[in-house]
């Protein structure tokens, strides 16, 4: 049977990382994550086969008073597993061809609150409720843009960061 909690070595690492702002690593930035220490850990960071990232063009959240779960579907056809639980209500973000998320925060507090996104184009969306104590933002720096998410999950997302890719 599979433990519903992070091992200890893997909260104190997360623990560490909420602490660094980022860490980069062959053109990947990782952010965060920001949240809680429950729940089984995901990652969306991996780059295709030939080292560059696959694109996100769409965005999928269910939510409700909170961030239920996240899912991402990719310009090659790809979809992510779903990251989270099964409860809130669907809510999508469709991308332009030439559109990328740039910014993606919110609130937590044993989980996520809320989330919100911002793309290249200057389009936002908001998701989950309005608690939380804490805020997190991660921003990509000019010329780099969002390539994946990272974190924890049960039946919410509890903890979210970013991975952030520079084509240069």
């Amino acid at each position: 049977m599979r433990a519903r909690h992070p091992s200890r070595l893997a909260a104190a690492l997360l623990a560490v990382l909420a602490l660094a702002p980022a860490v980069q690593a062959g053109g990947l930035t990782v952010m965060g994550p920001s949240g809680g220490f429950r729940g089984r850990e995901f990652s969306e960071c991996t780059l295709a086969g030939t080292g560059e990232p696959r694109t996100i063009t769409e965005l999928r959240v269910r939510a409700g008073a909170f961030v239920d779960a996240i899912q991402l579907v990719y310009s090659d056809g790809s979809t992510s597993p779903w990251h989270g639980g099964r409860g809130g209500t669907l809510h999508t973000m469709v991308l332009a061809p030439d559109e990328r998320i740039v910014v993606i925060g919110g609130k937590y507090g044993d989980f996520i609150d809320s989330l919100y996104v911002r793309t290249s184009k200057g389009r936002s969306q908001v998701f989950g409720g309005r608690g939380g104590k804490a805020v997190f933002h991660y921003a990509a720096p000019p010329g780099m843009w969002l390539h994946g998410v990272w974190g924890l999950a049960g039946r919410h997302v509890q903890a979210l960061g970013a991975c952030v890719f520079d084509p240069r």
